[in-house]
C-alpha cells in the first residue's frame, strides 16, 4: 500500500500504519550501523519525522521501503561519522551480564564484519531492508549490476570464511 501519498495529503492514520509496517526494518538496519540500540531508536524515530517532512520528495520509481531505508542510512551514517570525531574510543554498550545488548544481530554484525563497509551496507539493506538490487542502486548511488557484483563478491567471500571455521573445527 502507498502509504507515502496518503500522508501527503495529510492522512495521520497512514503515518503510522506506515511507522508499524517499517519501524522493525529501520531500527535494524540504524543497530547494524550504529551499534548501538539507544542511537538506534533516536533513528527509527527521527526517520520516520523525516519522511512526514519530506513527503514531496518521494519518487514512486522507488518503492516506499527503499525511500525510508535511505533517509535512515543516511541518518546512520551521519551520526556514527559524528560520533566517531566526538567520541574516538566509544565502547560498544553491553547489558549487566557483560553479554551484548545486540541479541541475534551480534552473530550477523560479526559474520559480515571480515567484509569491506560496502558490501555489508549492501548485505544490510538486501537482508534485513528486503530490497532488491535496484532499490539498493538507488540509495548507494550505483549501478544495479555493480550491486549485483559486490552482492554475489560478498557472498562468495563469506562462503570462503566460514569454510575457514569449519575446517577449523573439524581439522583440530
Amino acid at each position: 500500500m502507498n502509504y507515502i501519498k496518503e500522508i501527503a495529503s495529510g492522512d495521520f492514520f497512514a503515518l503510522k500504519a506506515l511507522y508499524k509496517e517499517y519501524h522493525t526494518k529501520v531500527y535494524r538496519i540504524a543497530l547494524c550501523i550504529l551499534r548501538d540500540p539507544f542511537l538506534a531508536k533516536e533513528v527509527a524515530q527521527e526517520t520516520f519525522l523525516r519522511v512526514e517532512r519530506n513527503v514531496s520528495c518521494y519518487s514512486p520509481v522507488i518503492s516506499e521501503a527503499a525511500f525510508i531505508l535511505a533517509i535512515a542510512r543516511s541518518l546512520s551514517l551521519s551520526i556514527r561519522k559524528k560520533r566517531a570525531t566526538e567520541i574516538p574510543e566509544y565502547a560498544q554498550p553491553t547489558a549487566k551480564n557483560g553479554d551484548s545488548v545486540f541479541g541475534c544481530f551480534d552473530e550477523f554484525i560479526n559474520l559480515l564484519s571480515p567484509l569491506p563497509e560496502m558490501e555489508r551496507e549492501i548485505l544490510y539493506l538486501r537482508f534485513i531492508g528486503e530490497l532488491n538490487d535496484k532499490e539498493i542502486a538507488m540509495i548507494l548511488n550505483k549501478n544495479p549490476r555493480v550491486i549485483k557484483r559486490l552482492y554475489q563478491k560478498a557472498l562468495y567471500k563469506l562462503d570462503i570464511e566460514w569454510g575457514r571455521k569449519e575446517e577449523a573445527v573439524i581439522l583440530p
